[in-house]
């Protein structure tokens, strides 16, 4: 073999290594990138873009112990966020805490299941009992005998419980009136729109996207709850909330209504890698000027309601590792977290 042979032989095997090398490289960089998916709320509603909007905060900011790559899934039934963390496939999931709390208790939707627990990385955005009708001449739930009411929600037991309660405090039963079901508040709200219903009785997150563009289309009217049907509704339903939707929240809206309501949070399994955790919740707590510019319901996140139902379910410990860092974890949280942690490891 020649001198000029020689040369180029190595040359050509230096090559070969260094595009070896830049594939494996190549692949390494590819493989520090974690494809998680996430199961969010109905497509259209508020909480569904919130997640979405998230889930853009953790790609850009979340780099240990990977990069992660987060593919949102929209679900049909309530239940169904808790079923799923549950079988494993996925591994993020949005939730509220009428849900968790009968999972928590191995109630209702998942008696099969019996008990479960899992970590909420952050509890925030507040859900919203929204009874809307285009009658002007509806003022009170009283008002409805004889009317088409879409009130039953597929998938959500807990809004036709909330519908039964408030009918029978007036003496009206499901014979009285003409019900309809819809499959998500957005499809309620637009059979208000339409004529289709009279009444819409459904759970949401304000401000839903579908119940602003019905406001700025045509006259809407809020159905608010008295103080007596608050506390039925409460008695029934330990884990709801007294709320006040503010005036100035969907076009049109000059007053307050006062309604019940819950909360949602995202939620992981148990053996949720802690370190993706707490750059999760940095991601976004880090960066709330950001967050909230994608959409209005994601003020529901903030550093007074990240532990709204610490009464269900523990954070997650890098949730908590996060929070202590900013200084927003008290005494009072920590012996709930002990107490909840302590609940999950019998």
């Amino acid at each position: 073999m020649t001198k000029k042979i020689m040369v180029w032989a190595i040359i050509l095997t230096l090559a070969g290594f260094m595009n070896l090398s830049g594939a494996g490289h190549a692949a390494a960089a590819e493989e520090q990138v974690a494809n998680l998916t996430a199961l969010g709320a109905s497509v259209g509603g508020s909480s569904y873009n919130v997640l979405l909007a998230m889930t853009e905060m953790w790609k850009k900011y979340v780099t240990k112990p990977t990069r992660v790559n987060v593919k949102v899934e929209p679900l049909i039934s309530m239940a169904e966020s808790f079923k799923r963390l549950d079988r494993k496939t996925v591994d993020i999931a949005w939730g509220v805490n009428a849900f968790a709390y009968y999972m928590d208790k191995g109630i209702g939707p998942y008696v099969k299941y019996g008990k479960r627990s899992f970590y909420a990385l952050q509890w925030g955005e507040r859900n919203f009992v929204h009874i809307i009708t285009n009658d002007p001449n509806i003022k009170s739930l009283k008002d409805v005998r004889g009317k088409r009411i879409s009130g039953k929600m597929m998938g959500s037991p807990t809004v036709g419980e909330i519908r039964e309660l408030l009918l029978k405090y007036h003496g009206i039963t499901d014979k009285d009136i003409k019900l309809i079901a819809h499959v998500t508040p957005g499809e309620a709200m637009k059979q208000v729109q339409e004529g289709v219903v009279d009444v819409a009785l459904t759970i949401i997150a304000p401000p839903a996207a579908a119940l602003v563009e019905a406001a700025s289309s045509g006259k809407i009217y809020f159905v608010p709850l008295s103080e007596d049907e608050v506390r039925v509704v409460q008695k029934a339903q330990p884990f709801r909330i007294r709320f006040v939707l503010k005036p100035g929240t969907y076009p049109g809206q000059d007053k307050e209504v006062v309604s019940v309501g819950g909360s949602g949070g995202i939620f992981t399994p148990l053996d949720f890698d802690e370190e993706r955790a707490y750059q999760m919740v940095k991601a976004v707590f880090d960066h709330l000027d950001e967050f909230y510019a994608y959409h209005a319901g994601a003020r529901g996140y903030n550093f007074d309601d990240f532990a709204l139902e610490m009464g269900i379910w523990p954070l997650h410990p890098g949730s908590v590792r996060y929070f202590k860092e900013k200084g927003v974890w008290t005494a009072e949280l920590e012996a709930k977290q002990q107490v909840l942690l302590k609940k999950i490891k019998k």
